[in-house]
């Protein structure tokens, strides 16, 4: 009778150490999902800021543009002035071009805050390339190192399971 509970015992201790194998083997995949999708996070953000780098630049060059546009009026302005032999419409051309002025002097302050926002966002964006790199470097690390485990447990498992008969 001792010779059979000897033998239920071994054979409970294989099915527990079967059962913590299988155990390990079903959180593998879960991890390995984890990992790849840490690190499609860092490229998302790193994507996101390439994205707000590149909108801010685009903004500023339309603030270039709406500058140059006001500096044209300007031109046209003084232009109609010295052609004018009014008072009156050399005064409202003189308003305009003051108008002009003002309205170059609130868009390249615009412009200035456009430029400060980019430099915050691009060294964002070379943070955010970092961490996605490094993020990948540690994914890849990573699933191999559960590829390697899987294998091992898989080697483990079966000579469990061969040893179990």
């Amino acid at each position: 009778m001792l010779e059979v509970i000897e033998k239920l015992l071994i054979l409970q201790d294989r099915d527990r150490k079967i059962r913590r194998v299988k155990g390990e083997l079903a959180h593998i995949e879960p991890q390995r999902q984890t990992m790849k999708t840490r690190a499609a996070a860092a490229s998302a953000s790193l994507e996101s800021a390439k994205t707000k780098v590149k909108e801010l630049e685009s903004q500023r060059k339309d603030l270039e543009l709406e500058v140059e546009a006001k500096k044209g009026m300007i031109t046209k302005y003084a232009n109609q002035q010295l052609q004018t032999r009014k008072n009156e419409e050399y005064r409202a051309l003189a308003n305009e071009i003051q108008t002009c002025k003002e309205a170059i002097f609130k868009i390249e302050d615009q412009e200035i805050a456009l430029m400060e926002q980019g430099e915050a966002a691009q060294k964002e964006a070379v943070r955010a390339t970092q961490a996605a790199s490094e993020a990948r470097k540690m994914a890849d690390d990573q699933v191999t190192q559960l590829g390697v485990r899987e294998e091992n447990l898989k080697k483990e498992l079966a000579d469990l399971e061969a040893n179990r008969e």
